[in-house]
């Protein structure tokens, strides 16, 4: 258990300077993101308009209304015509990129990197298959949800591409170091 608790913390710091390169100085993490045209503007009207924060998909609908057969025209109406899309939204400002946030996502990575290492205490093989087992878990997070962001939301396709490499890369390199830390248990012989 104290190996595999130290492959986490391990696979976690590979994951999280890997997260400081890819964003911070390759900026794979800004692919397919660009900033609103007319800013300011745009911002002035969000805060005139929309008091709360919120997760907003729009056109939206009215929830108590959504059985009604003409909601749903209407509804699908305005979809067709546009525009469509999104909006997470906080109507206060806050400090870019505080500690608390490098905190919480070490320690996602750590967890992260615990839950493959609990894994790969269950694979056998060289470091390298074992390696690939943790990059096809990486695979599986995009293929599970960047996919469908990019199917359901229109998410844009670089932006999509660019989770890929970031995952894959990220993972690969924490399994290097996951599965080097990390043995199979022994199964009973019998």
């Amino acid at each position: 258990m104290k190996r595999v608790l130290l492959a986490a913390l391990a696979g976690g710091v590979v994951l999280f300077l890997w997260g400081a390169l890819s964003h911070m100085v390759l900026q794979i993490g800004d692919l397919g993101i660009a900033p609103l045209p007319s800013e300011d503007t745009l911002m002035a009207a969000m805060k005139s308009h929309i008091a709360r924060d919120g997760f907003y998909f729009f056109p939206g609908m009215d929830m108590e209304a959504e059985n009604s057969e003409q909601a749903w025209k209407d509804w699908e109406e305005k979809y067709r015509r546009g525009p469509r899309g999104f909006l997470l939204y906080h109507a206060q400002g806050a400090e870019p990129m505080p500690p608390s946030q490098f905190l919480i996502e070490f320690l996602s990575d750590v967890l992260a990197a615990l839950v493959a290492a609990v894994f790969l205490v269950k694979i056998r093989g060289s470091i390298w298959q074992r390696t690939l087992m943790v990059t096809l878990l990486a695979l599986f997070c995009w293929f599970s949800v960047h996919v469908p962001y990019w199917n359901w939301y229109g998410f844009p396709g670089l932006y999509t591409a660019s989770q890929l490499l970031d995952g894959v890369v990220g993972w690969f390199l924490a399994g290097m170091a996951l599965a080097a830390l990390v043995k199979p248990a022994q199964t009973e012989s019998r």
